[in-house]
């Protein structure tokens, strides 16, 4: 036992929380120990408990104040942090995949060959004619400066490519090491040649929902050599003044100082002006078997919208999730042949069993809409997601407003464990409400028309977040008081 003891080396205890510290690690393993002192017990595990409630509270407060600030700042891992809180497991893939004739693979070495199949298809560039520039137009060489500010501009605790080199090794070789990363951008902006290594990715499939076997389904990522993505990063910092000239006004994804709430806020009030007007509102919502590329449709610009503010608007985009918009059903069938058109230009297929179509009329019944693609008849709905809200045929809120407040005290049963508990103090559990819950109630809101009912719903709601937050049943007959 004594040689045991010496050669093998103890396992330390992991944390099975992730706001356990060290110094809660060593108190549960004391109080293991004094299991025979009833007394000695007690005492310890009091100041457990004391050290978990802090310990649990102060990691609350940091991941809500982490929150607040990506939800301005970096919204793409707001979820994440939120996911940390709640608890909420992450999909894991299946470990099997279908081939193309729907048989299920569970061999390694033919998932990989269905995967490299699969993105050898996806990234197939079928067009015929290529607009190839002949003439060399050739930019300034790369300074050190841009260099720099591109590396500064790029995230840190990134996953590496296959070259496995990161960016903060690349900042840590400091003066030297970034005047030989400029020249060797340079050899590669004049030659126009990316050297072989510098031009590999490293595909991951992240699956958005479980049991996941189609290859279509998950989301799939590159990852590249960070130097590549610096090359990248001075070319896109050069050329984005004349970019943001090019983009269309329709186009609120990825422009700067324009988002979803643009967007939905945009639609929303495109709706109501013409019910106000009593015009019914044509809308084909489009959707892309594979979006890798992104369309300009300068062909739209001349075709019959609705008319807002003196402009006629017959497009609403963010990226790839586009909104036609006409005022006859006529007219909606032509502006769908001319993004089908277009899109196949740029390589973009329309995607038939996805695609939907609708009509927003105050009439009781809503106008049959028979819109083809490729010879098949798009669904006409009722209500439709679009950009994470809904909207229905009828132009109103209603229907959204109820959905915002089920998924808000889905969420809230989530973080039952936390809003309820009664050793967290009463200001964290309310900034957590804040963070996790009342951000989803109130998704969209700038585009809702406030009436006194709609008023009195949101009200109700807050009310049941507050009273099992403090544990007041719903049989007792209390007022509540702001606390």
């Amino acid at each position: 036992m004594e040689a045991a003891t010496e050669v093998i080396p103890k396992v330390k205890r992991k944390a099975k929380q992730k706001w356990m510290t060290e110094e809660i690690l060593n108190l549960m393993e004391e109080r293991r120990c004094a299991k025979g002192n009833k007394e000695k017990y007690e005492q310890i595990h009091k100041k457990v408990q004391e050290k978990c409630n802090m310990s649990r509270e102060n990691w609350i407060n940091e991941k809500c104040k982490e929150i607040e600030q990506q939800r301005k700042h970096a919204p793409q891992t707001l979820y994440r942090n939120i996911e940390e809180i709640t608890g909420k497991r992450t999909f894991l893939s299946t470990g099997c995949i279908k081939a193309m004739n729907g048989d299920i693979i569970i061999d390694k070495e033919k998932i990989v060959e269905r995967w490299a199949e699969y993105i050898r298809e996806l990234f197939n560039d079928v067009r015929k004619d290529h607009n190839i520039m002949k003439n060399n137009f050739a930019g300034p060489p790369m300074m050190k400066q841009e260099v720099e500010t591109a590396i500064k501009k790029m995230k840190h605790g990134k996953a590496t490519g296959p070259d496995n080199i990161s960016v903060e090794l690349i900042e840590a070789l400091e003066d030297f090491g970034i005047g030989k990363v400029t020249h060797l951008l340079n050899e590669i902006y004049d030659t126009g040649q990316i050297p072989t290594d510098l031009s590999k990715s490293i595909f991951i499939a992240l699956p958005k929902k479980p049991g996941a076997t189609e290859c279509e389904l998950p989301r799939t990522i590159s990852l590249m050599c960070h130097i590549t993505k610096i090359l990248l990063k001075i070319i896109m910092l050069r050329i984005r003044k004349t970019i943001k000239l090019e983009i269309a006004e329709e186009q609120c994804g990825f422009v700067e100082d324009k988002g979803i709430s643009n967007a939905i806020y945009i639609l929303r009030t495109l709706i109501e002006r013409a019910l106000e007007e009593q015009k019914d509102v044509y809308l084909c919502f489009i959707d892309y078997t594979k979006a890798f590329d992104r369309i300009i449709m300068r062909s739209l610009e001349n075709h019959p919208g609705i008319k807002v503010g003196g402009q006629s608007i017959n497009n609403l985009r963010y990226a790839d999730d586009t909104a036609l918009i006409a005022e006859i059903k006529e007219d909606l069938q032509k502006l769908l042949n001319i993004a089908e058109e277009e899109s196949r230009k740029k390589g973009l297929e329309l995607n038939s069993k996805k695609a939907e179509v609708m009509v927003i009329s105050r009439k009781q019944e809503s106008p049959k809409c028979d819109i083809f693609t490729n010879e098949v008849k798009l669904k006409q709905t009722e209500k439709f997601k679009y950009l994470g809200t809904i909207i229905s045929n009828d132009g109103k809120t209603n229907k959204e407003i109820s959905a915002r407040t089920a998924q808000a005290k889905i969420n809230f049963q989530e973080m039952k464990t936390i809003l309820t508990n009664i050793h967290i103090s009463i200001e964290t559990r309310k900034r957590a409400l804040q963070c996790h819950i009342e951000s989803v109630l109130m998704y969209g809101c700038e585009a809702w028309t406030i009436s006194k009912q709609i008023q009195n719903k949101l009200e109700a709601t807050e009310m049941w977040f507050l009273r099992r937050m403090l544990r007041i049943p719903w049989t007792a007959k209390k007022q509540m008081r702001e606390f």
